[in-house]
Order: structure tokens, then C-alpha cells, then sequence
């Protein structure tokens, strides 16, 4: 018996999960290579046939290209068929406008060419990552699953995020204990244009912070790409005052104007507080 089925038997939430995918035929899940949907994709790959599951994951700008190699990774190792699936998010007024709603605008695009995609070869459901804890977090991409009746299995099982990250450790999922990610546009405060120009420049910078081991970050842009703002966790501060000549030098080469860190680290959607919206 595989290590989830054998969970299955003692955790009541998990069972729950069990039941409602053994009640699909057919699904293409939306992974986005976070833990949220790398583990529906895994409990997918065993309470379902697998011959009839497809993850497909959003191309665009605004995902950084580690988030796409880490979504066909996962697919790859749990044997389930994987498919890149092109976005024009960008191409759209009403999304680069960068409104409140902008999330609406990506994941409507997302789940209408899923949804085509599954009428043309046979899928039955769409699925998605979203969690319990999603509900109490700003989502207007939500509105947008409601509207193309895309499932959220891990949110009706009422699993949260904790827990998830917990059994995904349980059954070996190698990006566990990864920090949790967001697409690049939401490093931008609402209002603020979304260049593609931008886009590359911001997941460049990031990749060069990552690279002298900071994790847990989000760079937020503001002043049309002059002031780089770093949000990161209070216990990274020490590592990052003591790089800070290096990572102020590597983000004006990046061409940024200036460098700050926000002394009240980092948390969840920061670049859109009303305090800094109001800048």
C-alpha cells in the first residue's frame, strides 16, 4: 500500500480528499510547482487512473522560468503527462493596468484555455491548488474558477496549507519545504504598469539574491522600476545587512535607482498595503 493511501486510513481530511477525487473520471490539474498544487497532483496520481490526469501549467512572463521547470519536475516524477499551456495576460490591457482584480484577469485566461483544451481532448474536471486558508486571503482569481467551474479538491477537504506542506514532506514531495511563491505581477503595487521589460529585470534581480542564498523574499518594485523594495524574513536580516554593499552593487547593475529593506519583513501580498499604495 503507497504511503498515501496508507495516510488516507488515518487522517480524516485526507480520506475526505480521497473521496472526492475517486468521484472524477478524468482531470487536467493546474500546477503551478508550488506545494499546494504539486500535492493535489500527487494524491491525483494515486486515488485516480493516471491515463487520465494531465497537469498543465501557465507559460507567461510573469511566472519566473524556475517555477515551470520545478511544475514539469514534479509531473515527470510522479508520472503524470505535462503540458506548457500559453498565456496573453499580457497582451491585455485590463491585466497590465495592474488592477485590484488583476488576478481575475490571469487566472480567467488560465481556466478558459483549460477548459478548451479539456473539451477538446476528453477531460472531465479542471482542477486547482487552492486551500482552506485561501478563503480568508484576497483571491479575486477565485471568481474566475467559480465562473468556469474549475474544483479546488484540497479547499473542499478542508485542508490548509500547514497541514498540506506536512504531508507532502510525509510522502516525499521534493519541494516541500519550498517557500511559497506568487507570480511576478504581484510585485508590483495596483495601479502601477506592468512592462514585460519589468518582469525580466525583477526576476533577473531575484534570481541574483537567490543565488547568494536569501530565500523566503519577495522584491517589490515601485517608482516605475526605480526603488526596489526587500521584503524578507526578520531572521535573514542579519545575512543581508552583512551582504549589503553586494546586493545593493548587484541591484543597480540590475538598474535600479535605489535599494530598501522593509524593516517589517516580509509578508504575504506587501506590495499591496494601502500604506505603499498610497506612497
Amino acid at each position: 500500500m503507497s504511503t498515501l493511501k496508507k495516510l488516507s486510513e488515518k487522517e480524516d481530511k485526507l480520506k475526505g480528499l480521497k473521496n472526492i477525487l475517486e468521484d472524477y473520471d478524468s482531470a487536467i490539474v493546474a500546477l503551478s510547482g508550488g506545494v499546494d498544487s504539486s500535492f493535489l497532483l500527487a494524491a491525483c496520481s494515486e486515488f485516480m487512473e493516471k491515463g487520465k490526469l494531465l497537469a498543465a501549467t501557465s507559460r507567461s512572463d510573469i511566472h519566473p522560468d524556475e517555477e515551470i521547470e520545478t511544475a514539469g519536475e514534479i509531473a515527470k516524477g510522479l508520472g503524470v503527462k505535462w503540458r506548457k499551456i500559453g498565456t496573453n495576460v499580457l497582451e491585455q490591457e485590463k491585466f497590465t493596468s495592474n488592477p485590484e482584480s488583476r488576478c481575475y484577469f490571469c487566472k480567467l485566461d488560465l481556466f478558459r484555455n483549460l477548459r478548451k483544451l479539456a473539451g477538446k481532448e476528453g477531460y472531465q474536471e479542471i482542477l486547482d491548488g487552492s486551500t482552506k486558508d485561501d478563503e480568508k486571503n484576497h483571491r479575486p482569481g477565485q471568481k474566475a474558477a467559480e465562473e468556469l467551474d474549475v474544483k479546488s479538491p484540497l479547499r473542499q477537504a478542508g485542508l490548509g496549507k500547514e497541514k498540506i506542506r506536512d504531508l507532502a514532506e510525509k510522502i516525499g514531495l521534493p519541494n516541500w519545504d519550498r517557500p511559497s511563491g506568487a507570480c511576478l505581477a504581484t510585485r508590483f503595487p495596483y495601479g502601477e504598469k506592468i512592462e514585460p521589460a519589468e518582469l525580466q529585470k525583477l526576476e533577473d534581480a531575484e534570481a541574483t539574491l537567490k543565488d547568494l542564498g536569501l530565500e523566503g523574499f519577495r522584491l517589490r518594485v515601485h517608482d516605475a522600476g526605480k526603488l526596489a523594495r526587500l521584503e524578507i524574513g526578520k531572521d535573514q536580516f542579519g545575512e543581508v545587512i552583512q551582504n549589503g554593499e553586494k546586493i545593493v552593487s548587484l541591484l543597480e547593475k540590475a538598474d535600479f535607482t535605489y535599494v530598501t529593506l522593509d524593516l517589517e519583513g516580509y509578508r504575504p501580498a506587501g506590495s499591496n498595503l494601502k500604506e505603499v499604495n498610497n506612497e
